[in-house]
């Protein structure tokens, strides 16, 4: 799809300001983990990528770690 049409959530830092450099319709930071019910029956098609939020994305990094 061409960006001008896409909505992208990111909650890192650099990768979010990445996004906004790349002229997508609007680039959030919200919590995936938490329902985005202002959003709910919007879209066409979902991607997905985890960790979904902060939360998540911690405790990836604990499991990570332990395993190292």
């Amino acid at each position: 799809g061409k960006t001008h049409h896409i909505i992208v959530n990111e909650i890192d830092n650099v990768r979010r300001t990445n996004l906004e450099a790349q002229g997508f319709q609007y680039v959030s930071r919200l919590d995936a983990t938490i329902p985005f019910t202002e959003m709910r029956k919007k879209f066409d098609a979902v991607i997905t990528n985890p960790p979904f939020g902060e939360n998540a994305l911690l405790k990836f990094f604990r499991l990570r770690s332990d395993r190292v």
